[in-house]
């Protein structure tokens, strides 16, 4: 059984393991002028492909300011596009641009993954993968 004190003690390793890899892959993001919390809706972008606004709100579980203001600047630095003439019904895609940086966002992510989870095997990251399944 797990006390109090365990718990604690996750909560705060889980933490500091989380921080030091964003900052991590947010230093290696400075090139593309983007950060961490543009680098979700890339990624998202690249495992769901093209979604309108709202979509993009259920899937990075952000709220619609926080996505407007991200597409915009994504936009702006060439990495996605609008699809579609109206408000509500047009949808973003990644650029070519957009897709490349993709990959580049996750072999920083694989670089700071290494350094920071390097103990876990493949049978952990399947298990943790299976976990975090249960917790949606």
């Amino acid at each position: 059984m797990l006390t109090y004190e365990k718990i604690c003690d996750m909560f705060l390793t889980y933490r500091i393991k989380l921080k030091k890899i964003t900052e991590e892959i947010n230093e290696y993001l400075l090139p593309y002028d983007i950060s961490m919390q543009h680098a979700v809706y890339i990624m998202a972008l690249s495992c769901y492909g093209d979604m309108t606004i709202k979509e993009m709100n259920v899937n990075v579980d952000n709220d619609g300011a926080i996505t407007t203001r991200v597409v915009k600047k994504l936009k702006k630095e060439g990495y996605v596009k609008k699809l579609g003439k109206t408000i509500k019904k047009y949808k973003i895609s990644l650029t070519e641009k957009g897709h490349m940086l993709s990959k580049e966002i996750l072999s920083a992510f694989n670089k700071a993954k290494k350094v920071h989870l390097g103990k876990l095997t493949q049978e952990d990251f399947v298990t943790l993968s299976m976990l975090a399944d249960k917790l949606q």
